[in-house]
């Protein structure tokens, strides 16, 4: 995909060409590839701005979306209507790549519209990505509504700052991996795992069996990472400092439980949940907030320096390693 004075353009492999607006360039492209079992979109060097549109992509498999690198390749939109407006929106995405680009989806804050939005889809990759702008969550893997599965997904190498939601947030979704990403300045959580809600179409489905490890989050405006009604998830490596920097009484790390569904056997470990700053934030290192949180397992950490304490623990049967 290449940017020309007036429009974009597409030259396939095949000898077919699209020109026109970004949105008809890159969806055209991609329903060419993906009737021919997927293939590779390759946007050039500088900024591919959307205007008000996004990439509305259905039922996509096998193809890899790439820039030229951060900062080089720029995927942008900006827009206030009342709709999820995601650059990359996508309802059914399997085996999908999005790598070497930034992305900024601007506009007034709304809270289910992101910048990288997976609903319903496995095994797919976001990798070396920035996002500089959302409406609300930097990236969300969705699998809460009928027959959506959300599993098996990564997020590697990301940079994500100065979003009014969540960093990333794994909802209903299962058996993911953040690794390597510098998160900060969000206004909600850095990294979150949730069950979806009572009133989801599988309600109370919880994130289980993700791993989230060798990241930093910074300046989180409520929990640093926080892990909502799910189990067996293991927090490993990660550098998390001065939470709760929007909002009083939240964590550098929390493990909660609500409408009382378990959140069992989390690993908390080789982790450094801390904060520097003058007026200290971040209330805990780590706080299991539950009894409803059985057999959490808390390996080693470095979680000194917290405005009241290391470790608040109302859980049962927490294992000390």
């Amino acid at each position: 995909i290449t940017r020309q004075p007036t429009q974009y353009r597409a030259d396939g492999d095949d000898g077919s060409v699209f020109t026109g607006s970004a949105k008809y360039v890159v969806e055209s492209a991609v329903h060419l590839l993906n009737g021919g079992g997927g293939g590779t979109i390759s946007f050039g060097s500088g900024v591919f701005d959307l205007g008000p549109d996004y990439f509305q992509l259905h039922q996509v498999s096998h193809i890899v979306f790439e820039g030229q690198g951060i900062d080089n390749t720029v995927i942008q939109n900006n827009t206030s209507v009342a709709a999820d407006t995601e650059p990359f929106n996508f309802s059914g995405a399997f085996f999908i790549t999005i790598r070497d680009m930034t992305v900024a989806a601007r506009g007034a804050p709304r809270s289910t519209s992101d910048a990288l939005d997976f609903d319903d889809g496995n095994d797919s990759t976001v990798e070396r990505v920035k996002i500089i702008a959302s409406r609300a969550r930097g990236i969300v893997f969705d699998g809460k509504n009928t027959g959506w599965d959300s599993l098996r997904n990564r997020v590697i190498d990301c940079v994500i700052q100065d979003v009014p939601g969540d960093g990333i947030e794994f909802l209903a979704s299962s058996q993911n991996e953040v690794r390597g990403c510098d998160i900060r300045d969000t206004a909600l959580h850095g990294i979150q795992m949730s069950k979806s809600s009572t009133t989801a179409d599988q309600p109370n489905k919880p994130a289980n069996n993700n791993l989230i490890t060798g990241n930093r989050v910074e300046n989180a405006g409520l929990d640093g990472i926080n892990v909502n009604s799910s189990s067996d998830n293991r927090i490993t490596g990660n550098t998390v400092l001065n939470s709760s920097d929007d909002a009083a009484s939240r964590d550098g790390i929390r493990i909660l439980s609500s409408n009382d569904i378990a959140c069992d056997r989390n690993e908390v470990s080789g982790n450094t949940a801390t904060d520097n700053q003058s007026v200290k934030t971040q209330r805990y290192g780590l706080h299991i907030s539950s009894s409803f949180c059985t057999a959490n397992i808390v390996g080693t950490n470095s979680l000194a320096g917290n405005r009241v304490g290391p470790i608040r623990d109302v859980g049962s049967g927490t294992i000390y390693n």
